[in-house]
């Protein structure tokens, strides 16, 4: 994953939980770094690097308090994920943002969860958005 930002500050993140398919491809990351964007230091995830608590407690013990989630979530069983970004973003204290393609038959929409549990942004399935809402960083909580 490749991440810019507005002030063109560019980093890169290798995932480290491949699948099957990605092990074909790709050569599994080593760390699991946080970025510094200011005010929002954030780290990133991608896919079903979700399942793995360790790496998301481990970005925000180095201090992210915004961990945006890349995703390719398009078969309708990956919907039970919802469930999974929501405990991320409260196990950690920190904000989740997770983006996942729109493509047909996607099921799993894309979020901005708060450290609360509270869903503050949902995408539409299916259909591709462009869509934004403001965070409170004061929020976060630090890692337990």
């Amino acid at each position: 994953a490749i991440v810019q930002t507005p002030l063109g500050q560019r980093w890169r993140y290798d995932k480290i939980e491949l699948s099957e398919l990605d092990v074909r491809h790709f050569t599994p990351g080593r760390d699991t770094p946080t970025y510094d964007a200011g005010d929002a230091p954030l780290g990133i995830q991608m896919c079903r690097e979700l399942l793995f608590p360790l790496a998301w407690q481990a970005l925000a013990g180095n201090g992210a308090r915004l961990i945006v989630h890349v995703n390719n979530a398009i078969k309708p069983i990956d919907a039970v994920w919802a469930h999974v970004i929501i405990a991320r973003a409260v196990e950690n204290g920190v904000f989740v943002c997770s983006v996942n393609n729109a493509s047909a038959p996607q099921a799993l929409a894309s979020y901005v969860v708060s450290p609360a549990g509270d869903v503050l942004l949902k995408t539409d399935t299916q259909v591709e958005q462009v869509v934004s809402c403001e965070i409170d960083l004061a929020a976060t909580r630090p890692a337990y």
